[in-house]
């Protein structure tokens, strides 16, 4: 596999993740 692919691949993957964090880390501090 290449460089490149494995990128696409982990950027992919880290998307969704760094978005759930985010709305998350929202959440927590939009609650009292």
């Amino acid at each position: 596999m290449s460089l490149q692919a494995r990128t696409v691949i982990a950027r992919l993957l880290l998307a969704p993740l760094s978005i759930a964090y985010l709305a998350v880390v929202g959440w927590l501090s939009g609650s009292p």
